[in-house]
């Protein structure tokens, strides 16, 4: 079953605050469950429990999932911890996001997808972070971070330290640019353990389908 963490709604955190507010919507995660908001955590680097922060700001969403327009990024994140080509896993996610959506293009079409590099085989994590279906300028932001496991959502190993994010569109209005991340980021919570054997096998590829907007 492909993995989705969906925001239901726009949220907001209190500004100046010292720690992000819990989540005022929910989040679907796997099966259908409801996700159940944690509170930001953090570490020194080189233990367990680090954020990685990505920053997208000027990156652009262009075509469907898999499309060679699409901007792939790769983040070495066993270096960043201190354990380069080591296994690491990704445990939770959290963002705060400005994107516009171009032309007839919608907030919503606006997609992340997070897997190892690897293998990337589509059971990695699939985020929407913006929810409105209209084009125009939107702002979200999780208030912390999201546990993968507390929404039936493996942690997603990456075995040699490396995080593969791609930007794509769940549909392509056409040729070119749909959108752009004005500003922002996402916290990918990480941890240096070891992956439990078959983990990621227990999802399938089903439910692509769900990637298309139906007009």
């Amino acid at each position: 079953m492909k993995k989705f963490l969906l925001s239901a709604a726009v949220l907001t955190v209190s500004a100046g605050a010292a720690v992000a507010s819990p989540l005022s919507t929910n989040f679907v995660g796997g099966k259908g469950k409801t996700a159940v908001p944690v509170d930001t955590f953090s570490g020194p680097r080189g233990t367990t429990n680090t954020i990685y922060a990505i920053n997208v700001a000027n990156l652009t969403s262009v075509d469907g999932l898999s499309s060679p327009n699409n901007t792939v990024m790769l983040y070495d994140i066993g270096a960043f911890i201190g354990n380069a080509g080591g296994t690491v896993t990704m445990t939770s996610i959290g963002w705060d996001v400005t994107g516009e959506a171009l032309g007839a293009s919608w907030q919503s079409e606006m997609r992340f997808y997070f897997d190892d590099n690897v293998a990337p085989d589509l059971t990695g994590l699939f985020l929407r972070p913006l929810s409105a279906n209209a084009p125009g300028v939107g702002s979200n932001a999780s208030g912390g971070q999201i546990d993968l496991t507390d929404n039936a959502i493996p942690n997603i190993v990456l075995p040699n330290g490396i995080l593969r994010l791609e930007l794509f569109e769940s549909f392509d209005d056409g040729p070119g640019v749909d959108g752009i991340w004005r500003s922002g980021f996402l916290y990918v919570g990480i941890q240096e353990v070891v992956p439990t054997p078959g983990a990621t096998a227990l999802f399938g590829l089903a439910g692509l389908a769900g990637l298309r907007r139906r007009r």
